[in-house]
């Protein structure tokens, strides 16, 4: 049986860039989704819903960041 390498090398500050980028990729992927199947209204809503997580998720990301430098 394989053991996983690296990753318990893994800080708290990769996983936070993990989830950031992930929840990102998801944000990005619900809105193609969205504005192909339902048009411009359904891409609003999910925008409208979604985007202010986002924006605080990125923020908080991106303050920490900049904290460390």
């Amino acid at each position: 049986m394989s053991e996983p390498r690296g990753i318990e090398k893994l800080g708290e500050k990769d996983y936070r860039g993990l989830l950031a980028l992930g929840f990102t990729a998801g944000f990005i992927a619900t809105s193609i989704v969205a504005l192909v199947i339902g048009g411009v209204s359904a891409f609003q809503s999910i925008v409208a819903v979604l985007g202010p997580l986002e924006g605080s998720i990125l923020g908080f990301y991106f303050g920490q960041r900049s904290k460390r430098y």
